[in-house]
């Protein structure tokens, strides 16, 4: 195979989405036992559907640690779980962390399982409350930890995002798009396979799972259900030149660049059903400033004038009250 074009454009994961039952079930969950950060209540900037966009992250959410909701409660959209979708997030802990971790989800109701390995890794896996499968993996991981919240001790709490599971029927064409994209594979425990991309390790993994007898899942919106992840790159020349390298490899639905305000976004369903961003870096602070993030319901100015219509549709949720200057 020739050299790569886009050869070390992607740098990691930047976030992964889904969709959740109730906004403030969600917002309790991911920050007081999760432990992540609060970073922005926004909309859904696609269609006309009155629903919030939650952001969650470290401190200014950097990309590989963004974890992103929609609460579908109120408009009652439902899914089927099944292969061709996203299985599990996982987040990152310090390796000696997961013994902590595995008391702690018992003590706040999560459903867990006994600690099992991995690919040489001690995992938790858990349920968000809307059904979601979700994990705690130790890892070697040195980025910096937000304490802000339910978990206060630094020496135990979430780092960012570990990895994305993808139940998938059949697993060489998806390995094959991977990669396309410059991920290797690294290991293979019975039905998963790792995959990772520069260094590998947290926020750099992407896991196979196969399902080869798993009927096709929800592709759209729906509560319970992931609906997609997204990959880091640095600029949007680099975004711009995957496009056109996926598009020159027969790819050809991916989506024009779409604009999401605190970053620029495409997308392309990948062979295996699973949709797949490539993000550009975040910057939340556009609109609020640090100890503001949030704090208030933000919309970008093209659905500003909806403010007023979309508001009183929305769940009333608890606002982070604004950090106050010494």
């Amino acid at each position: 195979m020739a050299e790569l074009e886009i050869s070390g454009s992607v740098k990691s994961l930047h976030h992964i989405t889904v969709g959740v039952d109730g906004a403030q079930q969600d917002i309790d969950f991911i920050t007081q036992v999760i432990g992540q950060r609060f970073l922005k209540a926004t909309v859904l900037f696609d269609g006309r559907r009155p629903v919030y966009h939650l952001y969650y992250g470290d401190r200014i959410g950097r990309g590989g640690t963004i974890f992103t909701t929609f609460p579908w409660r109120k408009l009652g959209l439902k899914g089927r779980k099944g292969s061709g979708q996203i299985n599990r997030t996982a987040f990152s802990v310090p390796e000696d962390s997961i013994d902590w971790w595995y008391g702690w989800l018992k003590d706040h109701g999560a459903t867990t399982d006994p600690i099992t390995e991995r690919f040489g890794q001690r995992v938790i896996q858990f349920e968000h409350p809307s059904g979601l499968g979700l994990e705690i993996i130790g890892a070697a991981d040195d980025r910096e930890s937000w304490t802000g919240d339910g978990v206060e001790d630094a020496g135990h709490a979430v780092r960012g995002l570990h990895s994305v599971t993808l139940g998938l029927l059949e697993l060489q064409n998806t390995k094959d798009f991977l990669e396309l994209l410059g991920f290797r594979q690294t290991a293979e425990d019975g039905p998963d396979v790792r995959m990772e991309i520069g260094d590998g390790g947290a926020s750099r993994t992407i896991d196979l799972h196969h399902q080869p007898d798993v009927p096709p899942g929800t592709w759209t919106h729906a509560n319970g259900i992931h609906h997609h992840f997204a990959m880091l790159v640095n600029s949007e020349p680099e975004q711009l030149a995957i496009k056109d390298y996926l598009e020159g490899d027969g790819y050809v639905d991916v989506s024009e660049q779409k604009d999401r305000f605190y970053f620029k976004s495409i997308y392309v369903r990948s062979p295996g059903g699973v949709l797949m961003e490539v993000a550009t870096p975040s910057n939340y602070l556009r609109d609020e400033e640090e100890p503001e993030l949030g704090s208030h319901i933000m919309y970008p100015p093209w659905l500003e004038h909806y403010r007023g219509e979309w508001d009183p549709q929305l769940e009333p949720i608890k606002l982070v009250e604004p950090a106050v200057s010494a």
